[in-house]
């Protein structure tokens, strides 16, 4: 196989529209990306485009966020999904007409964020723009470190209206398909049409194409050459379709009928694929575009049948007249089909001069190939980044949260850091000692990474020194080859496996969503956006239904921040859809569950169903998610008589038809049971959801089977669990984290409901906890609680 070109960008991000959407635009940037990496095989492509329908389109994987056409937000975000996946360079197709706002104006949103170099290619450059067009369009290459046209007289307006550098510009040529030099007659009989003389106009109908003009011209051609047709490929544009439906068609044919020439003129209205429209160009005789407006800077059909030979004929709009020049093509007046049919009779009764022409249009477009565009493109967007001598770090404006605690139990971090050294969260401890025989996991990092996060949006000044750390960690673990975590690593720093638990990777996925869900420090963005890129499709080859659920919640927490990225959505659906599954087939009345055993982090999966269910608007979800969860509340209530939490013990779990394990209980139940609560009651707005949370929390403070607290007050650490006679006094990471991300939950929740952000017309209270100065939670006897 031919070596590829190499070059030193890697990554790539192409904004505009995209097949299958049916404009001009798409089709470019599909084949400008497909070109690029085909022809540069170690740099990746992905794209951006804008909807402009609700339901979007069905985008092939390359594309990896959508934006809304009409939603300034979507591009906002759109930006910082880009500025946290190490992207290269940016590649913006510009059309006043597909972005959103006056003029197009939000596409500046956009790009005013990135943190990357951007070259725009200007597919409309106006010569007498209103104010909001010069004025977009003057901030556009302001903001682009380079600027590409595709003619002369582009490079011209740029420089005259628009006071854009010369040094800035590129002129690089519209891209063609790279087609061989045929004779027409070899492609005839596809169409029906061997023996005739074939007159071919395609794109997207609309009034301004001038179609008219070659109808009411073909009685005059027709007189000295009964043998054209004509052919008029293309759907009508669908902007056309949608204001005036098919009003103009219906007038062209309407005009072939009374000019007695409609059994001369075919129309195919439908949008052609790349390779049929070669088919069509290759079998026409001549190629003509009759346009009626001047200021065309460019034209993709002109380009395409220009570079596969063909003789032309075209109205004097701008780029026709730079490419049809030196006897490229013939120019006829604009809105004259007498001298259009001179023109055509002409070039039908002298082969040679329309040979001639052809042939000199075909040698021209030869450096219009993709390939050859493709590697001029490459040359702009190296120069782009080699004149880029600084990056504008741009921040992360996220709304801060009223800092007022409540009377929850104070933050305390002190056995956090014990438990952290510089190579990040150790796993175990004996007693309050962190234990260097057991080293370190990736599922407890990953813990640490969330309540990090969570401390960041408390506005903890030790929070991003933490992630920091933890982050690290995480990274180091994620095995490149695999696209999996390593989970076990030693003291010494070794790992004691190639590849992890399913769990922990579904986990480390939670974290990192976390960040870049919640926290503002961009350092951590562009390391957390690259290992959950990276680390996201490993976990489909997953098994594990709690892995699945630790991925959801951290895709939730991702997409809040990012909701337009298509292939994180399709990871979250199909998750989502294999836990409904689950849900549905082991459903039974008195057994409402995902699985036939209750095992650990049991809430989990009722929360990422929740989740689901809210964010994909799918009541199904939703309802699987609060019936689970609400069957897992009572069943982990005490006798009715004490109703305190008691979570499924680990010594055996819980078997369908079988005996419950009421021991050992663990604090990551309680925790798991409060982030599943808490959401619940933001689905539902019930307050009784709040009260199932408080109830999991005083869990750690007291109020359970042995009426003794977990939390320990004098170091901010949580002890390991609840034995049938005693409590595990080992602090390690797992429980201190539980606890941890517990109290920064209710405490978050209860900023929410104080700013009303949270339900604003119920307003609920969260429950006061108040205890003795002296001696903090002993045990549940001092334990005060109000609703």
């Amino acid at each position: 196989m031919e070596n590829k070109t190499h070059s030193i960008i890697k990554r790539i991000a192409f904004i505009g529209n995209y097949l299958p959407r049916q404009c001009g635009i798409a089709t470019f940037t599909t084949d400008l990306c497909e070109s690029i990496t085909d022809e540069f095989k170690s740099t990746s492509c992905i794209a951006l485009p804008v909807n402009d329908t609700e339901a979007g389109y069905e985008y092939p994987s390359r594309v990896r966020f959508e934006l809304t056409e009409k939603d300034i937000e979507s591009y906002r975000r759109a930006a910082d999904f880009l500025n946290i996946n190490n992207v290269d360079i940016v590649s913006l197709q510009h059309e006043f007409g597909i972005f959103g706002g006056r003029a197009g104006s939000y596409i500046l949103a956009l790009l005013r964020e990135l943190r990357m170099p951007i070259v725009t290619t200007l597919h409309t450059i106006l010569q007498n723009p209103d104010r909001d067009q010069k004025r977009v369009l003057e901030e556009i290459t302001s903001l682009s470190d380079r600027v590409v046209v595709m003619s002369q007289r582009g490079i011209e307006f740029l420089q005259d209206v628009y006071h854009v550098p010369p040094e800035k510009i590129d002129l690089i040529p519209h891209g063609i398909p790279d087609v061989p030099f045929v004779d027409p007659s070899f492609y005839k009989d596809l169409f029906g049409v061997e023996g005739k003389s074939v007159l071919l106009s395609f794109g997207l109908l609309s009034p301004n194409k001038g179609i008219e003009n070659v109808i009411t011209a073909l009685p005059a051609i027709l007189a000295k050459h009964p043998n054209v047709v004509y052919i008029v490929v293309g759907a009508t544009h669908p902007h056309v379709i949608q204001n005036e439906g098919e009003t103009y068609r219906l007038s062209l044919q309407r005009l072939a009928h009374e000019k007695g020439v409609e059994a001369n003129v075919i129309f195919y209205n439908r949008f052609v694929a790349l390779e049929e429209l070669v088919q069509f160009i290759s079998a026409a005789d001549i190629y003509i575009t009759p346009y009626l407006d001047v200021a065309q800077i460019t034209s993709g059909t002109l380009a395409y049948t220009l570079g596969a030979g063909k003789a032309i004929i075209s109205t004097p709009y701008w780029y026709a007249e730079e490419m049809l020049a030196e006897e490229r093509g013939a120019l006829v007046p604009f809105r004259d089909p007498q001298s259009l049919a001179d023109q055509v009779n002409d070039l039908l009764d002298n082969e040679a001069k329309r040979h001639a022409m052809r042939k000199r249009a075909y040698l021209y477009g030869r450096d219009m190939v993709w390939q050859q565009v493709a590697r001029r493109y490459m040359g702009s967007f190296e120069r782009a980044r080699s004149e880029r001598h600084q990056f504008v770090e741009a921040g992360y404006a996220v709304k801060p949260l009223d800092k007022r605690e409540g009377e929850l139990p104070p933050l305390k971090l002190t056995h956090l850091h014990h438990m952290t050294d510089e190579t990040g969260i150790l796993q175990h401890a004996i007693f309050t000692i962190p234990n260097y025989r057991e080293g370190y996991t990736t599922d407890d990092n990953a813990r640490a990474l969330i309540v990090s996060a969570l401390l960041e949006e408390l506005g903890n000044k030790e929070a991003t020194d933490l992630a920091t750390r933890y982050l690290a960690f995480i990274w180091y673990a994620f095995n490149m080859e695999t696209r999996r975590f390593r989970n076990f690593m030693d003291y010494q720093r070794n790992w004691l496996e190639e590849s992890g638990s399913d769990d922990s990777h579904g986990r480390a996925l939670w974290a990192l969503g976390t960040v870049l869900g919640r926290t503002t420090t961009s350092t951590l963005h562009n390391i957390a956006g690259r290992i959950f890129q990276q680390s996201l499709l490993a976990i489909l080859k997953t098994t594990s239904p709690r892995a699945w659920a630790f991925a959801l919640i951290g895709i939730h927490e991702y997409l809040q921040h990012f909701a337009g990225d298509r292939r994180v959505g399709q990871v979250q659906e199909e998750l989502a859809g294999r836990l409904l599954g689950l849900y549905k087939n082991n459903r039974l009345d008195g057994w409402f569950w995902f699985e036939n055993k209750l095992t650990y982090c049991n809430a989990a999966l009722s929360h990422a169903m929740l989740l689901c269910g809210r964010c994909l608007q799918n009541s199904s979800m939703a309802e699987a998610g609060l019936e689970s969860l609400n069957w897992l509340a009572d069943l982990q209530y005490a006798d009715a008589e004490g109703k305190h939490f008691v979570p499924i013990g680990s010594n055996g779990f819980y078997q369908k038809g079988g005996e419950r394990a009421r021991f050992d209980q663990q604090p990551v139940e309680a925790q798991a049971t409060i982030s599943a609560c808490l959401e619940a009651y933001k689905v539902t707005g019930e307050k009784h959801w709040r009260k199932e949370a408080r109830r999991a929390f005083e869990w750690f403070l007291g109020r359970n089977d042995l009426n003794l607290p977990l939390y320990d007050p004098t170091t901010g650490g949580c002890r390991d669990g609840l034995h049938p006679d005693r409590l595990n006094e080992n602090q390690g990471a797992e429980s201190t984290l539980a606890f941890l991300q517990s109290l920064l939950e209710l405490k978050l929740a209860e900023n929410l409901v104080r700013t009303g952000e949270l339900h604003p017309n119920e307003q609920p209270t969260l429950g006061t906890l108040s205890t003795s100065q002296t001696q903090p939670y002993p045990d549940s006897r001092e334990l005060a609680i109000s609703g």
